[in-house]
């Protein structure tokens, strides 16, 4: 599936990747922007 990463507060996709579940799209997210899981779920939305 593809998941796309989007600041919160606007609809621009900053990043798309293809991932086999959503939490293995959240930690890539998370290691590519060295934040961490918690953090980069505070700033971004996964979809």
């Amino acid at each position: 599936m593809i998941y796309k990463l989007t600041p919160k507060k606007s609809r621009d996709v900053k990043t798309l990747i293809e991932a086999e579940t959503e939490k293995a799209a959240i930690l890539y997210f998370a290691a590519l922007l060295h934040l961490s899981a918690d953090d980069l779920l505070q700033i971004y939305k996964i979809r």
